[in-house]
């Protein structure tokens, strides 16, 4: 196990994780690639509610970890980079108050960034738009929240509202990993067991969705483990 970085309430590990003889890895992991169950990994380092943002090397750049794995070649042991909390999550439903500059870039193709005052407050997400105007996105309808660059701050996360992604920037990897964990503590994420996808193939996957976490949101949270 190396320790890369400890910024205020995070610590950036690599970590060495192993096949088992029938090629799965046995971690459970969210739809925000959270850590829910740690399986054949528990004397890895590995803990519940790692966040992982990269395998081998290889920023997962928004997608999840199952997404990644099924294109890299199968090997026995693997590195994966998380970010883990120096201190508890608040526990789910708390109530919450967060506010904070962060930068946005709208939808538009090529669009720059623009720095925008966002609230995080109880159920919703409230900013201010560059026409002045202020806008809510209520966290019900929020469905994954991700790290897609670490190293840029940018996090983003989707509705099914508006089948949009917001794409958000922080200042430094404290206030990244500080709004991250907020969003994904209070919001949503909700299971549609028709659409529930079992993902398989050479890598092991297989859906998980029954799987418990001493961090899950209010309503269901589709699980995968590998």
């Amino acid at each position: 196990m190396a320790s890369d970085a400890v910024d205020g309430e995070t610590q950036t590990l690599t970590l060495r994780v192993s096949r088992d003889e029938a090629g799965k890895l046995g971690i459970g992991l969210n739809l925000s690639n959270r850590v829910t169950q740690l399986g054949l990994q528990a004397a890895s380092g590995l803990r519940i509610w790692d966040l992982v943002i990269a395998v081998d090397q290889e920023d997962l750049g928004g997608r999840s970890l199952a997404e990644t794995m099924q294109k890299k070649e199968q090997k026995a042991t693997h590195e994966l980079t998380v970010v883990r909390l120096t201190k508890a999550p608040p526990k789910p439903g708390a109530q919450h108050v967060l506010t904070d500059e962060l930068l946005k870039q709208s939808p538009a193709m090529g669009a720059p960034w623009q720095a925008r005052t966002f609230q995080l407050d109880g159920e919703t997400l409230w900013y201010r738009a560059g026409d002045g105007v202020t806008k809510r996105v209520p966290l019900s309808t929020i469905t994954t929240v991700r790290v897609v660059d670490h190293v840029k701050f940018e996090f983003h996360f989707n509705t099914n509202a508006t089948d949009r992604t917001y794409k958000l920037r922080a200042h430094s990897s404290s206030q990244l990993y500080k709004w991250v964990t907020a969003l994904q503590m209070q919001h949503a994420e909700k299971l549609d067991a028709e659409n529930r996808a079992s993902v398989h193939g050479k890598n092991g996957f297989q859906n998980a969705a029954s799987l418990k976490s001493e961090y899950s949101t209010k309503s269901g949270v589709e699980r995968t483990a590998f």
